[in-house]
């Protein structure tokens, strides 16, 4: 029958050499095992805790079941040490559960365990396969800076409070599929080993926050799209607009693959790499300083050409002089003839300047029967135009740095 135990059970730092055997009891105080080692089976499947249970620093050498378990009080289990398989399926939490820095050397199963409080697993070290598949966390949920050797299955939780995630490393494949969250949902900082991928299938999550980068780990372009989606939203909602406007930039990147022949080509060509797609300033602002220095060595050319002709006439006069002549006269002539090829790239420079900058075009035929002429106020219009179009670029851009401003933009673009 079931075993009733009225008064506190405490036995800290306790060794049970042989198996302990706690199936369907009921413990209505404190049990308090702290430090003790298991060095047989630890079972406690359908046990019910009434008050605190304190297994600090313990150390179970074989497996480990607490299934279907009930503990109304605080859990605490930091620092402690499962050898072998350990197994928490369905076990309810009533109140704080605390795995601070355990060590689960072996598969550890949390499905279907139920946290009605805050549950802390920061700094735990998961080495084989850790499962919390259908688990619900309705309080805080702490997973940070966990090491997961193995897969870490979190298909189907279901949360009412934060989960965190932060810092925590898988070495194997993490799948958050099917996850759903009322609040938000941090992943900052996240390492993944070679073949480490993220599963996040049917994620619905209502506020995401994760480095835009780590969405390279996340398995499937569609499911990527998606998260950059919910990344972008969610980041915009807190004023982080720089983050916004990476995972909007990455996500237009990633839904252009998907465009063929012309389109790819221009959205490739001109919407990224010169645009930005409106949210990375630096884009137009580099295709612009591009094209101001192309068009003032362009427009610096003919008096670079004078230059050249002169110095090769003078080195022709120079063929009968005697070397030490020669000698004393090259350096002038070098730092002269540096001076002027300076001088004319920076007028070139400054015409280049005036043109991007002028309210009007200002462009003449100057020889209407020469083809020529048409073609060179043809190319002078050209440089007009995409002077202005690239300085329009760039304020949008900017003006997606601006919440207000973006929100605009975003109206108009929906």
């Amino acid at each position: 029958g079931t075993t009733t135990l009225a008064n506190v059970f405490r036995c800290e730092r306790c060794r049970f050499t042989g198996a302990f055997n706690a199936n369907d009891a009921i413990f209505s105080r404190v049990v308090d095992l702290t430090g003790s080692t298991f060095e047989g089976l630890a079972e406690a499947r359908g046990a019910e805790f009434k008050g605190d249970l304190l297994l600090t620093d313990a150390h179970f050498t074989q497996a480990a079941y607490f299934n279907q378990a009930a503990v109304a009080g605080a859990a605490e289990f930091e620092r402690v040490i499962f050898t072998a398989n350990t197994s928490f399926s369905g076990t309810g939490f009533a109140s704080s559960a605390d795995f601070v820095s355990a060590s689960f050397r072996s598969a550890a199963d949390f499905s279907n365990a139920h946290f009605a409080a805050a549950c802390h697993f920061g700094h735990a070290e998961f080495h084989g396969v850790a499962t919390f598949k259908g688990a619900g966390v309705h309080g805080e949920g702490n997973f940070r800076s966990l090491i997961f050797d193995s897969t870490a299955d979190f298909d189907g939780v279901s949360a009412e409070a934060p989960l965190h995630f932060d810092g925590s490393f898988f070495k194997g494949n993490a799948n958050l599929t099917n996850l759903t969250s009322g609040m938000s949902m941090t992943l900052q900082d996240l390492l993944f080993g070679p073949k480490g991928q993220v599963y996040m299938d049917q994620l619905a999550v209502h506020d995401l926050s994760m480095p835009v980068a780590s969405v390279r780990a996340v398995r499937g372009f569609l499911v990527q799209q998606k998260v950059l989606s919910l990344i972008e939203t969610s980041a915009q909602s807190h004023g982080d607009l720089a983050t916004a406007n990476d995972a909007r930039f990455l996500l237009l990147t990633l839904e252009g693959r998907d465009k063929v022949g012309f389109r790819r080509l221009v959205d490739s060509v001109f919407y990224r790499t010169v645009g930005g797609y409106l949210v990375r300033a630096e884009h137009p602002l580099a295709t612009f300083a591009l094209l101001l220095g192309v068009a003032g060595v362009t427009r610096s050319l003919p008096r670079q050409r004078e230059i050249l002709d002169t110095w090769r006439r003078g080195r022709a006069r120079n063929d009968g002089t005697r070397l030490r002549a020669v000698l004393v006269q090259w350096p002038h002539r070098a730092l002269l003839g540096l001076q002027k090829v300076v001088t004319a790239a920076l007028r070139g420079l400054a015409a280049a300047l005036t043109a991007a900058f002028r309210t009007k075009a200002n462009i003449d035929i100057g020889d209407p029967e020469k083809a020529r002429s048409y073609f060179v106020a043809a190319v002078r219009w050209s440089e007009f135009l995409a002077y202005k179009v690239l300085i329009a670029v760039f304020l949008l851009s900017l003006g997606n740095s601006n919440a207000t401003i973006r929100q605009i933009l975003d109206s108009i673009r929906h």
